[in-house]
Parts: C-alpha cells; sequence; structure tokens
C-alpha cells in the first residue's frame, strides 16, 4: 500500500494538482504541485510531523537568467528546500521554499506547522512545491540519500495527474480536467432556481449538464436548446 500523506503542503480550497513533472525515474520521487492561486511567497505547511534534518536558505536567490550575460548565482543552483524526516523514518523534502526565519536542522515540526514561502530559487518556470519522497539511511539516519527515491505515496487533496473529466472537490465544488491533467476552473454551480449551472470554457469548449440561461428560461445540454429540468 502507498504511504499516504494526510494534507497538502498549501492552505486553499482550491484543487492542488501536479503541475509539472510526475514521480518517475526522470523526476526521482518527487512531484511537481501546486494550484491555480499559488503565487511566489505563499505560504507553505507540513504535511507531516518530524525532525528537520536538512534545510537551504539563500533569501537573493532567483531562477530566470536576467539577462543573456547574466545566469544563475552559484549559490543557487540548488534551489532553497526543507527535509523533514518523519516518525516512520522517511524524509519528506518541499523544493523551491525559502526556509522560515527560526527553523533550522534539529526543529521539531507538527502537521500544519508553517515551514516557509514558495520561492524561485534553483530552476523553475513557475510558483510550485517539488515535493519528493526518500526511504530511510540505515547508515546514517540523518542524511537524505537521494538514491533512496520512491513514488509509492499519494496525499490527501492532491488530485491525481491521471484524472480526467470531472470530478468533485473537497470544497464542493465540481472541476473538469483535461488532457494536460490540469482543472478547468468553474465547474458546477448553482442558481438562484436551485438548477445547477456549468461555465462554458471557450479553449476547451466542455459542457456537462444543463446550463439555465434566464430570464426567459433558455436551457441547454451540451450547447443544444432543450427543455428545462422541472
Amino acid at each position: 500500500m502507498p504511504y499516504v500523506y494526510r494534507r497538502t503542503p498549501f492552505a486553499t480550497s482550491e484543487p492542488v494538482f501536479v503541475i509539472g513533472d510526475e514521480c518517475d525515474n526522470t523526476h526521482p520521487g518527487a512531484r511537481d504541485i501546486g494550484f491555480y492561486e499559488l503565487v511566489w511567497d505563499m505560504q507553505v505547511f507540513a504535511v507531516e510531523g518530524g525532525t528537520v534534518v536538512e534545510l537551504v536558505r539563500v533569501p537573493d536567490c532567483f531562477s530566470q537568467k536576467i539577462s543573456d550575460t547574466e545566469a544563475i548565482p552559484v549559490d543557487c543552483l540548488t534551489a532553497n528546500y526543507i527535509a523533514v524526516r518523519g516518525n516512520d523514518g522517511f524524509f519528506t523534502e518541499y523544493a523551491h521554499v525559502l526556509p522560515r526565519n527560526d527553523l533550522k536542522v534539529g526543529s521539531q515540526v507538527q502537521v500544519g506547522e508553517l515551514l516557509g514561502t514558495v520561492d524561485n530559487s534553483g530552476y523553475t518556470s513557475g510558483p510550485h512545491v517539488h515535493f519528493a519522497r526518500f526511504a530511510p539511511n540505515p547508515n546514517n539516519p540523518n542524511v537524505v540519500n537521494r538514491e533512496n527515491w520512491v513514488c509509492d505515496w499519494e496525499m490527501i487533496g492532491l488530485v491525481p495527474s491521471s484524472t480526467r473529466g470531472w470530478i468533485q472537490y473537497n470544497n464542493g465544488n465540481w472541476y473538469y480536467f483535461g488532457n494536460n491533467g490540469r482543472p478547468l476552473r468553474g465547474g458546477w454551480q448553482l442558481g438562484d432556481d436551485k438548477i445547477n449551472l456549468y461555465q462554458l470554457d471557450d479553449i476547451t469548449g466542455a459542457w456537462t449538464g444543463w446550463a439555465y440561461s434566464p430570464p426567459d428560461r433558455k436551457c441547454y445540454f451540451r450547447g443544444v436548446v432543450r427543455p428545462c429540468p422541472q
């Protein structure tokens, strides 16, 4: 059975999903996760309790080249990150995250505790958290061995990257996931007359169910006018 983290590292009611690379041989142990409203400096929280065993904190790192002649500073080639050893001995890593000022190696953290903020350290094309899991190192339990990566983990609140079609998220709203694995913002909304509405997306053209058009009560189903449901 996969290991299940009990929450995402964000405080949001919006769907959290894999926005970039998925966990595999080319992205060892990690999934790049985020949500549409995620921006730089947004807070990141612990998904499990444990002990901080590693961290990198360089406040002035940046990801993109400012010009053709100015490269990423040497100190920023490794993204800012926090690695926490959980009670099971496995390591959880949060990369592209600037640790909060008082966090240090040896700090004890609890589930839901603030760890830091999303930043653009290392190589990243936009705000996200590179979230990874690594197996214990019997010879040195306080050092992360990144060759011991595992993909056998899940996270409550994280929409799987294989999701397609409609799902109802934790906030009660429905979201449409297309072939790119990213949700269509909007979904079902409840009208004043208690008839479910869906906002059409101009890019995918995805429809489902009824759409109610006041005030003359024209009703649409997949773009075709039909009698309104009673």
